[in-house]
């Protein structure tokens, strides 16, 4: 049998390997946690985490706005010098199914794929059916009247003469289903059949979403994050192209050079020539493929975090920065917003020169020109109502209340495992008018850039199946670090005091074991002393 002593030891040796154990736990238990949740974010053939970035369980959600003018004849009939009326009427409501398709592996750590979306009208939350009408800009009309402000006269008439034909005016009363999904116009019908192969719209009809329903959209190459975390879901390759070629250098000296500015030395001759400084960083940024398709993020983000969305209506990338911890579903997130240069002035931000191929003048705060994208017709987008845009913009026209509660763009996302929780991609498409004078349907326009729609496109919420998931791997870690080092520690802490409790009292036991054999008498002494002392009160 074990004696009592050696059997201390042992308690006090594993109280101390456990408390140590705590220790450990408490300084790299979450990077082991980490670690194996990194193991399985990245994509890979036949695993969970695939098949939820390949076919989402979420169900997105397309809420459509129309801005309906009121009066419309009268603003044409006082030639422009009264504001447009604009009446919001909405939502109009379509839920949504994605699914990537034709996914191909590639031996680099890449992927490609093609992204198909299904859209189904959903009439219980609408604000009406897909046959209502409003009266809206005609966007075909407006855009061959844009390409026309430097044509010739006789180009003008020739075009004026084809508009009385065509009794076509720049408001028209469409349907929702119409403006969605597309109708038969007379000007794409023309231009099919007079204009070069080159200069023809590629579409049958006109719509905002036209060939967009259950359609597969061009290809995607993006990293699967396998060499590197960081990669999850960025674009490598988008239709071909590693970079867009559509924006001009923002640092073009017109010299075949680049430079951020151009500098004179006031202390030499004015005639100097101009020295060209080299700019700091990718001069050609405005052509970058930036960031994922909206679908995916990297993870582990923190505060300091950007993030880059890829949008190819837009032909460029939108940059995200942090705005605010939130919770969504009982979880921790970071949202994400817009960066202010995003759709900033060329005055504020520079950089944004690169944007402003017909300027200047340039966009004005708030607004973003993609007419390079839309076969050059004058479109801007913005925030809904104008939100953080220049005020000329709103007092332009009547019936625009921008609220950052209902029109900001913003995109929740949960830090450690960068899955989007909530996010709501909310966009105004505008058609800027111009007054030409020689055209009769365009003599009584005034130069205001019009709202015809907005959007909100994104997702509500995860279904409750993945958000337990989701749960599970951001709490679950936390409370076994907690409990497994509280346990260790408090055990550890436990046997190590008692064993050496017990080890005092042995220690003081031999001792006085000790004391006895030294001399004997002692113990008898003692008694006596204390008998005489209890006998001497007991008589006083």
């Amino acid at each position: 049998m074990l004696k009592r002593p050696i059997l201390t030891s042992v308690a006090i040796t594993f109280g101390v390997i456990l408390i140590l154990s705590g220790v450990i736990c408490l300084l790299f238990f979450q990077s082991l946690v980490d670690f194996i949740i990194a193991s399985r974010l990245p994509l890979k053939k036949d695993t969970e985490t695939f098949e939820l970035w390949r076919k989402p369980p979420a169900t997105p959600i397309l809420r459509v706005y129309f801005f309906n003018v009121t009066n419309a004849d009268e603003f044409i009939k006082n030639n422009g010098t009264i504001k447009l009326v604009l009446q919001e009427f909405g939502p109009y409501t379509y839920s949504e199914k994605w699914e990537k398709v034709n996914v191909t592996w590639h031996p680099n750590g890449t992927l490609s794929y093609r992204q198909k979306k299904l859209f189904y009208f959903e009439r219980d939350l609408s604000q009406g059916p897909q046959d209502d009408t409003y009266v809206l800009p005609n966007i075909p009309l407006l855009s061959a009247l844009s390409s026309l402000k430097y044509s010739t006269g006789v180009a003008k008439k020739a075009v004026a003469t084809i508009l009385d034909i065509l009794k076509l005016q720049p408001f028209h009363e469409r349907s929702v289903r119409e403006m969605m999904w597309g109708y038969d116009d007379p000007l794409l019908r023309l231009g099919k059949s007079i204009l070069p192969e080159g200069k023809r719209v590629p579409f049958d009809k006109f719509g905002l979403f036209y060939g967009k329903n259950d359609t597969a959209g061009q290809v995607y190459t993006v990293f699967t994050g396998q060499e590197k975390l960081s990669d999850f879901a960025r674009i490598n390759v988008w239709n071909g192209k590693q970079r867009l070629d559509i924006w001009k250098n923002p640092y073009d000296d017109g010299q075949g050079g680049n430079c951020t500015k151009l500098e004179i030395d006031e202390e030499e001759d004015e005639d100097e020539v101009p020295k060209c400084v080299r700019p700091a960083r990718d001069d050609d940024y405005c052509n970058m493929i930036n960031g994922t398709d909206a679908t995916g993020f990297p993870s582990m983000l923190n505060e300091n975090s950007t993030l880059y969305i890829f949008q190819p209506d837009l032909c460029r990338s939108l940059h995200l920065t942090y705005k605010e911890s939130v919770q969504q579903q009982e979880l921790p997130v970071f949202r994400f917003v817009p960066s202010e240069a995003t759709f900033g002035d060329v005055e504020t931000y520079p950089e944004n020169k690169c944007y402003c191929l017909s300027g200047p003048p340039c966009s004005r705060r708030g607004t973003f020109n993609i007419s390079v994208c839309q076969f050059d017709s004058p479109i801007f987008i913005s925030w809904p109502h104008f939100l953080h845009g220049d005020p000329s913009l709103r007092s332009a026209v009547d019936g625009l209340h921008p609220d950052p509660a209902r029109h900001q763009f913003y995109i929740d996302i949960q830090p450690k495992l960068g899955i989007p929780m909530q996010a709501k991609g909310r966009v105004q498409i505008n058609i800027q008018m111009n007054r030409i004078p020689e055209i009769a349907q365009a003599a009584r326009l005034d130069n205001v850039l019009i709202p015809v729609i907005w959007f909100e496109d994104g997702i509500e919420k995860l279904p409750e199946s993945l958000t337990s998931l989701i749960r599970q791997a951001v709490f679950v870690p936390d409370i076994a670090e907690l409990a497994i080092s509280v346990a260790c520690l408090g055990f550890g802490l436990v046997l190590c005091i008692c064993g050496i409790i017990v080890l005092g009292k042995s220690y003081m036991n031999k001792r006085g074991q000790a004391t006895a054999r030294v001399n004997p008498e002692i113990p008898r002494q003692a008694e006596e002393r204390l008998l005489a002392k209890y006998h001497s009160q007991a008589h006083s």
